[in-house]
Parts: C-alpha cells; sequence; structure tokens
C-alpha cells in the first residue's frame, strides 16, 4: 500500500518536473541571447577580474567590461554585418554576371586544360558539358547568398533586439557571474568528486574553443580580408568571412578559400597578384593557426582532430552558429563521463 509519504514523494516530483518544463517554454525564445552573453562573459572573465582589481564595486567593474566589450565586439560586429550583407549582394553580381563561367573560359586557353577537357568529353565522365555545370555551379552558390542577405534583412530587427538583450544579459553575469557559477556547482546533481572534472572538462572545453579556436579564426579571417583588399580581389570583407567560416571547420581551414582565389588570380594572368596571394597564404595566413593557437590554449580542451570535425558539423547542423562550441562541449563532457563510469562502476563490477 502506498503511504502518504510516497504520495508527497511522487507530488514533488511531478510538480518540479512540471516547472522545470514551463521553465524551458520560457527560456528557449531568449536561448541564442542567454548563450551569447554566456560565451563573450566567459571570454572576457580574465579581463573582468583585472578591471575589479581597480574598480572595487562590482556593478561598477561590470559596467565598464561590458562597455568595452560593446565597443570592441558588438559595434564592430554590427558595421561588418552590414558591410558583409552589401559585398554578399556584390558577390552575388559577379557570379550572376558570368565571373565563374569567365574563369573557366580563361583556363580553357590553356593547353593542359583543353587536352584534359577532350579526355572527359571522351570518355563521358560528365553526362553534361563542363560549361552548362560551371554556370550552374555559380547560379547555386549565387542564390544562396542571396537567399541568406533577403533572411538576414527580413531579420534585421529580430538581431538588433537580441544585441541588446545580450548586452543586458552580459552585465548581470559579469556582475553576479561567480555566484551563479558557485550555484550551480552546488546544485549539480554529481557526487562531490566528480564534480572537479566535468566542470574542469567544460571550462578546458570553452577554453579551447571561445579563447582559442574563435580568436584564431577571427585573426585569421580579419588577415586574409585585408590580403583579399589589398589584392583587389571582389568582395574582400564576404571572402573573409568566408575564411573564417572554414576555420572553425577542422580539416578544412583557409587553404580551402585562399588556393581557389588564388586559382582564380592565375586563371585570369594576373600572375604576380596570384604568386603573392600563395606566399602570403602558406607564410602568414595559415600560419596564424600554428602560431595563435598553442600560445592561447596550449594543451587544454585537446579532442581528437577526427571527433572534432563531427562534434563542429554536427553541432553546426542540429544548432547553427550556437553548434560550434556546443558540439565540441558535448563531446569532451562525453568522455568525462565515460571516465567517472570507468572509475566507478566498471572496476566495482570487476571486483566483484
Amino acid at each position: 500500500m502506498v503511504n502518504q509519504k510516497h504520495i508527497i514523494s511522487i507530488f514533488f516530483f511531478a510538480f518540479l518536473i512540471f516547472v522545470l518544463f514551463q521553465l524551458y517554454l520560457i527560456c528557449m525564445p531568449l536561448f541564442h541571447a542567454l548563450f551569447w552573453a554566456s560565451v563573450l562573459t566567459y571570454a572576457f572573465f580574465p579581463l573582468h577580474r583585472k578591471i575589479q582589481e581597480f574598480a572595487r564595486h562590482p556593478g561598477l567593474a561590470a559596467l565598464i567590461t561590458t562597455l568595452i566589450i560593446v565597443l570592441i565586439v558588438i559595434v564592430p560586429a554590427f558595421f561588418m554585418m552590414q558591410k558583409l550583407l552589401a559585398q554578399t549582394v556584390q558577390f552575388y553580381s559577379f557570379i550572376r554576371e558570368g565571373g565563374l563561367y569567365q574563369i573557366y573560359e580563361s583556363l580553357q586557353r590553356e593547353p593542359h586544360v583543353q587536352a584534359l577537357t577532350a579526355r572527359l568529353r571522351e570518355q563521358d565522365i560528365f553526362p553534361i558539358r563542363l560549361s552548362d555545370l560551371v554556370n550552374r555551379l555559380g547560379k547555386t552558390f549565387a542564390n544562396t547568398a542571396a537567399s541568406q542577405v533577403a533572411t538576414a534583412t527580413k531579420n534585421a530587427l529580430a538581431i538588433l533586439a537580441n544585441a541588446v538583450l545580450t548586452v543586458f544579459l552580459l552585465f548581470f553575469f559579469l556582475r553576479d557571474g561567480r555566484k551563479i557559477y558557485q550555484y550551480v556547482y552546488d546544485l549539480a546533481p554529481l557526487e562531490t568528486s566528480d564534480k572537479p572534472l566535468i566542470f574542469g572538462k567544460i571550462n578546458d572545453t570553452l577554453a579551447g574553443v571561445v579563447r582559442g579556436q574563435v580568436l584564431t579564426s577571427i585573426a585569421q579571417g580579419t588577415a586574409s580580408g585585408i590580403v583579399y583588399a589589398l589584392l583587389g580581389l571582389p568582395a574582400p570583407h564576404f571572402l573573409g568571412f568566408l575564411t573564417f567560416l572554414a576555420t572553425l571547420v577542422p580539416l578544412a581551414g583557409t587553404t580551402v578559400v585562399w588556393v581557389p582565389l588564388a586559382g582564380y588570380l592565375f586563371a585570369t594572368q594576373a600572375y604576380a597578384k596570384g604568386a603573392i596571394l600563395t606566399v602570403v597564404g602558406i607564410f602568414f595566413i595559415s600560419a596564424i593557426d600554428n602560431v595563435l593557437k598553442p600560445i592561447i590554449i596550449g594543451e587544454r580542451a585537446k579532442i581528437p582532430v577526427f571527433l572534432l570535425f563531427i562534434a563542429v558539423l554536427g553541432g553546426l547542423k542540429v544548432y547553427g552558429v550556437t553548434g560550434i562550441f556546443l558540439g565540441p562541449l558535448f563531446i569532451a563532457l562525453f568522455f568525462a563521463l565515460i571516465k567517472i563510469y570507468q572509475a566507478r562502476y566498471r572496476d566495482r563490477e570487476a571486483v566483484s
């Protein structure tokens, strides 16, 4: 027979689940603002600690740090977004007006390319002509870029509101960050001995992704955009942004963008510019990754490249841009939990 104590326990947990579900519904519309405020808080918390040494009042220190983040991150991001949208349209026009086909025609004048094209045609490798394929690829890429611009323009007001909310939350996360962290740490339903491993893994992974991967990618995207602009390539901001995105995907890197661009310059007989981009790409743009990342993160959050590749691409597919952070985080937590399982349960089963 079920006694009153059991009934109260069942009611308590049912009520708790109900309340948690309602909190989930309330927080989900604010998820992106909460997430980006958390990421910015984590990224700039070392700076915030330094500011706290001079501004003793927690609210004043949080306000100063928030203003610095707005000035060096959020405001430039809005200007960059405006430039990016304009140059995406410019790149769209370049592709639609036959820019890709012009490259193909230029390459077709080369004897080696003519011989390769003739051989492919003889063996009937492609069911359609290469020129038609090039045109289709160009139009597909251009239409995709245009649709993204239209979506971003339509959601401009929502993006602005999200940014304002992010700044608002950022101030409170900076001011009360230690208290929030300690509250979550104490509340986490884990064994006391397991908490340092779990929270340490979260910290190391975020350090690797936020302070290492993202900062390195921003440096590479900015450097490449400047180089593209100096070489007179079309839509350098857009191409710099593509380079930034490419660096976030393991095994891809900057070469995915600058190598085809160098090929474009050679194909259009801009040999000097093509040679400059090749040298700068190898010894500067690509080298940034090898120099900055070890300095920033060292050996922290070391995840095998293959798993990191799956985590980032899968995270992008499921969560969008936030998946860049969430994918590696879940992979790292999985290994932490496996380690706890091995130490606590598997070894205990082996002994018994």
